[in-house]
């Protein structure tokens, strides 16, 4: 059971990393692309940012995912003993 804790805990760390880093990027590109359009009134900003994440996560949810994925399976991202050269 420790096992499993300990896979899933390395491979969200991995998947969360990458999801807030796509979910940024998104949101700050598209923001820039209506920034001329923004409304005065505050709650109307925090209201695009959020539909624009929740739109956004249905992109990069299971692009983080596969991302994570590799990853987790890559042989970059094992540990290894060797001393750098």
């Amino acid at each position: 059971m420790k096992l499993w804790v300990f896979v899933a805990s390395y491979y969200l760390k991995f998947c969360l990393t990458i999801l807030v880093a796509l979910e940024f990027f998104f949101i700050g590109i598209d923001s820039l692309q209506y920034a001329e359009k923004f409304p005065s009134a505050a709650n109307l900003i925090v209201l695009f940012f959020v539909y624009d994440g929740l739109y956004a996560l249905n992109y990069t949810l299971p692009i983080s995912l596969l991302l994570g994925w590799y990853s987790f399976t890559s042989p970059l991202s094992a540990p290894t003993n060797t001393p750098p050269f």
